[in-house]
């Protein structure tokens, strides 16, 4: 019976993803992406739904996501920048650098900036993407950000959200990487930005116009840590209390929730840890 249901697994699994594999080729960078997680999503849902059978094995997740990455290189490469010009060229960049070409997605978006008649959005749109290319989880390669985002800062107010859009990426990309001086400029900038801006009240509000309260929360959590790593305690609360002053808009609840426990944490500093007692 063991066999017969891996057997029939087998044959439920198959046509799912032969499904996922079919239909015509993607014919836009955005559609390459698109496909290949769709792809995933399919392929993955079949492995676990073949994994839950009696002697099942685990999912490949690892070979599937190996698999993904293929398929989006394979169809990235029906593309090149030479043959692509105009707004089609961000895309395309991002698709190279999803899979890992980031000197072709360099490549894309230097083509883009060099496009006469470009608009501040425009100008700033290309920016972004550079950004985003460049914000890795590595030091050297993330530092070469830093001149894009001092073009893009130097942009009018009207690109103030691809500005905050930038910081926000290399904020949290430094504070995975934990380079103190970096987190605060991005969030002094984010800061500033946002009190340009109005807040969502909530984060599942989606009024045009308004940005995800949580975005600019994170800003204020990431610069209370910098100052709490240098002892600076009482710039610690000060800065966490500020974030609902900036931003009434943001419902009471969510950024209590969001904010408590960092100044829970904070409240321990310098009171004595709890005695633990253990019986013998």
């Amino acid at each position: 019976m063991r066999s017969a249901a891996l057997f029939l697994a087998g044959l439920i699994a198959a046509p799912v993803i032969m499904m996922a594999q079919a239909g015509p080729p993607a014919v836009t960078p955005v559609g390459c992406s698109k496909d290949a997680n769709d792809w995933f999503n399919v392929a993955y849902r079949a492995a676990r739904d073949s994994a839950a059978q009696p002697g099942g094995k685990p999912a490949d997740v690892q070979g599937l996501l190996a698999t993904r990455t293929a398929r989006t290189k394979a169809c990235a490469a029906q593309f090149s920048v030479d043959r692509t010009s105009g707004p089609q060229l961000l895309p395309l960049a991002s698709l190279y650098s999803e899979v890992g070409e980031d000197s072709l997605a360099r490549a894309a978006v230097n083509k883009r900036l060099g496009e006469p008649g470009l608009s501040d959005v425009d100008r700033a749109d290309a920016l972004v993407t550079m950004i985003g290319a460049l914000t890795k989880p590595d030091t050297l390669v993330i530092a070469r950000a830093e001149p894009y985002m001092q073009q893009l800062d130097a942009l009018p107010d009207a690109t103030v959200m691809q500005k905050l859009d930038a910081h926000n990426r290399l904020n949290g990309e430094y504070r995975y990487l934990d380079v103190n001086d970096r987190i605060r400029q991005h969030s002094l900038a984010i800061i500033a930005l946002g009190r340009k801006l109005k807040a969502a009240s909530s984060a599942g509000d989606r009024t045009p116009g308004t940005v995800n309260p949580y975005v600019l929360l994170s800003a204020y959590v990431n610069l209370a840590e910098v100052y709490a790593d240098f002892g600076r305690v009482d710039s610690t609360f000060m800065i966490l209390e500020q974030a609902p002053s900036d931003h009434p808009e943001i419902a009471a609840k969510d950024a209590d929730t969001f904010l408590k426990s960092e100044r829970d944490r904070y409240e321990l500093v310098g009171k004595p840890a709890i005695t633990l007692e253990a019986n013998h």
